[in-house]
């Protein structure tokens, strides 16, 4: 129930970008349009890290599924394997997807669609996607941290148990600082010559 509230919360978001996905409009919206969705990311990524995540089942027990046919291939579904710490965290790799599609949008509204000249700023703008990008693969492997207990034996997270509340008790503070901080990483584009139109004539 918590997921598919958090999943909720970017229909606005996304009815938005495609609103706005215009080339002449792309450049000054993806930025906004990016804050939001980091704002809205950081509240989800603790709801999921605290809530969802440890109550996911660690191992799927056997369970029929939905087997289609097509001549010599085949293709099993399992509803159960749906539930998985695994599969939510291949959920989460859609963040990392949806950055690298925002930034390559604005470099082309920005820099045009060939980029026959290699400048300054088409560099720096292509190596803060790559940082930004290895950063957020960072914060998803961080999510497996909700279940760090399930590494060690039973006599050690008695020993420890302190230590591991205490960790577990951090990392989502940590989650929540670095997305609200890469709501900053999409550039925008301001130019002097927009004008606000007139919409009464001049005394």
């Amino acid at each position: 129930k918590e997921a598919l509230m958090t999943l909720l919360l970017d229909v606005p978001v996304l009815c938005h970008m495609l609103w706005y996905w215009r080339e002449d409009s792309a450049a000054r919206s993806i930025p906004t349009q990016w804050m939001c969705y980091s704002w809205m990311n950081a509240a989800k990524a603790v709801v999921l890290f605290c809530r969802v995540m440890p109550r996911l089942p660690r191992e799927v027990e056997n369970s029929e599924g939905l087997t289609w046919r097509l001549g010599l291939w085949s293709m099993e579904l399992n509803i159960a394997h749906l539930y998985s710490p695994v599969m939510l965290s291949n959920l989460l790799l859609i963040t990392p997807m949806l950055y690298s599609i925002f930034m390559f949008r604005v470099s082309r509204c920005t820099f045009g669609s060939s980029f026959k000249r290699v400048t300054v700023d088409l560099i720096l703008h292509y190596d803060m996607l790559w940082h930004v990008l290895f950063d957020m693969v960072d914060q998803v492997d961080m999510f497996g941290q909700s279940r760090l207990a399930e590494a060690f034996d039973k006599s050690a997270v008695v020993e420890h148990q302190r230590t591991l509340v205490a960790i577990q008790s951090v990392i989502p503070i940590c989650l929540f600082i670095s997305m609200v901080l890469q709501s900053q990483v999409v550039p925008g584009v301001s130019v002097d010559l927009w004008k606000i139109p007139k919409t009464w004539p001049p005394l």
